[in-house]
């Protein structure tokens, strides 16, 4: 017997563990993947910031911000921008400076920090977790929404009390006398998205407690349920006002998709102004011109089918 015969048979006896081991790709591997979304640029266009989503060993989800310097390329791999141990989303660059939400003193609320990197500060400590956001051109001033009790108006404890005292109770029934009872996968226990404004702390200052509510008044979610985000409202350039879209149609809520784009006072001393009342189909993203004298927002024709076609559109403010 030749020797290259003899060695085949010890070949193959020695592949057979590799063999073993081997295995297909499955579910568990696909969870384990990390995950990458939200990228933003520096006004320079030179660094992207993006979030990055990884399970452990456990199947525990935490999620952090990295940046990437574009100029470097993949001379330089991307960086983590937040901390170890914080699970961080929704970000938002301003100048120097990123925010995003975290819950990692409990209830998701509003932290800053620089892009070069540092400790975040905590901007906001309301009773209720900061669901979207978005931050005054000035700088000064964060527009969010917080999922409320619209009769408390700006009292977020308000809304903190009534659902405390509701789990304290021993019943579990519930009466409901209109609809949603369930959207997709979100009950109706009486609350609204809703708008506040609330100043931002000075360097060095505390966490701000208080807000206003602008939109307490229109029985509607801005942003929308379940889905929607901050790509519903939009602050006015001058920021004098927001533009945001909300669906007012009481006991014909669930057959409609009348959406309308409502300009909010800022300060929230004036009423709101429906912009888009003509039209009994959906009104979608607005968004302002650099002036402020045009609202750019897209639009449906067709009331109550949500596959109609989006069109956009452009309202000159001045003459409506």
């Amino acid at each position: 017997m030749k020797l290259r015969h003899a060695l085949l048979p010890l070949c193959l006896l020695a592949a057979l563990p590799s063999l073993a081991s081997a295995r297909g790709f499955e579910v568990r591997d696909m969870v384990k993947l990390d995950r990458v979304s939200a990228p933003l640029l520096t006004a320079d266009g030179a660094q992207v910031i993006f979030a990055k989503r990884v399970v452990d060993a456990d199947l525990k989800a935490s999620s952090s911000l990295w940046i990437r310097d574009l100029r470097t390329r993949d001379m330089a791999p991307p960086k983590q921008l937040s901390p170890e141990g914080w699970n961080v989303n929704s970000a938002a660059i301003e100048g120097q400076n990123v925010y995003f939400l975290s819950a990692r003193n409990g209830s998701q609320q509003l932290y800053v920090m620089p892009l070069a990197g540092g400790q975040p500060r905590q901007l906001t400590d309301f009773a209720l977790d900061v669901d979207s956001y978005r931050i005054s051109p000035q700088g000064d001033r964060v527009l969010f929404s917080a999922d409320v009790f619209q009769d408390c108006g700006s009292d977020l404890e308000c809304t903190s009390k009534r659902l405390d005292t509701g789990k304290a109770l021993k019943s579990s029934g519930k009466v409901f006398d209109g609809m949603f009872v369930r959207h997709w996968d979100t009950w109706a226990d009486g609350r609204r998205n809703t708008l506040f404004v609330a100043p931002l702390p000075a360097a060095g200052a505390a966490a701000v407690k208080g807000a206003s509510a602008i939109s307490a008044t229109l029985a509607g979610d801005a942003p929308s349920k379940p889905f929607g985000g901050n790509e519903d409202f939009v602050w006015s350039p001058d920021g004098k006002s927001v533009v945001a879209s909300i669906r007012v149609q009481g006991s014909q809520e669930p057959w409609s998709t009348n959406f309308d784009r409502y300009q909010l006072d800022a300060a929230g001393k004036k009423a709101p102004v429906n912009l888009t009342a003509a039209n009994p189909a959906w009104d979608a993203g607005p968004v302002f011109s650099a002036d402020g004298k045009t609202l750019y927002y897209r639009a449906m024709k067709r009331p109550g089918f949500e596959a109609d076609r989006f069109g956009l559109m452009a309202l000159d403010l001045a003459s409506g």
